[in-house]
């Protein structure tokens, strides 16, 4: 018999569907990137992306793309923390950032160490290394402005300010992702599934975050 405190499987169910749909979603992305099937996608893709290529472009590109620096993140999730903490808001809201970024950090070395995919090698605009699949600045764009667009849309009241912001936070994700394609580092496959991988692991801590 369960205890008072415990939910049945069947409530717990729709919580974490969305998981699943994106780890389904994943799934068939990493299939089409293994047996080449998503090449063709890929490349009519990025050449109607970098035809837009202009020096005003790049740098804008450059600059978005900034944000979605392991080595920058590092350094506002500890200020994004700070911030949360002294706003006086519960345990749960500062663990976030920390649990999602983390995660999502071992999660994208882990995948880019299984599929072992190299990146394109077609005139790249900044440097890059280390493998293609899944875009580590597309899924830790998703999992840090993610989690910082969730805590806004949860402590904010509904407000015009409250849909810019979470709107605002979303088009930088999408623009992070489209940067790497531009910027000539990663395909577009490798970003789309950095965006589901991301959000997964995302959904994921805010589930295990509501527990707390």
């Amino acid at each position: 018999m369960l205890q008072p405190h415990q939910k049945p499987v069947v409530k717990r169910f729709p919580d974490i569907l969305p998981v699943l749909l994106l780890t389904l979603f994943f799934n068939i992305l990493a299939w089409g990137v293994v047996t080449g099937a998503i090449a063709p996608i890929d490349r009519v893709i990025t050449d109607a992306v970098r035809y837009l290529t202009s020096p005003q472009l790049t740098a804008s590109m450059k600059f978005i793309t900034f944000w979605g620096n392991t080595g920058t993140l590092w350094i506002i999730v500890p200020l994004t923390i700070i911030a949360v903490f002294l706003l006086g808001r519960r345990l749960a809201g500062t663990l976030l950032p920390a649990f999602s970024v983390t995660g999502g950090w071992v999660l994208t070395e882990a995948l880019k160490w299984l599929f072992h995919r190299p990146r394109p090698n077609e005139n790249p605009l900044v440097p890059a290394d280390g493998f293609s699949f899944p875009s580590g600045h597309a899924l830790m764009a998703v999992v840090f402005y993610g989690a910082i667009a969730y805590l806004l849309f949860i402590n904010l009241s509904p407000s015009a300010l409250r849909r810019l912001v979470t709107a605002g936070l979303a088009l930088l994700i999408l623009l992070i992702g489209i940067s790497r394609v531009y910027l000539g580092v990663h395909y577009p496959s490798d970003v789309l599934a950095g965006f589901v991988a991301g959000g997964a692991w995302l959904i994921t801590c805010v589930i295990v975050i509501q527990k707390k």
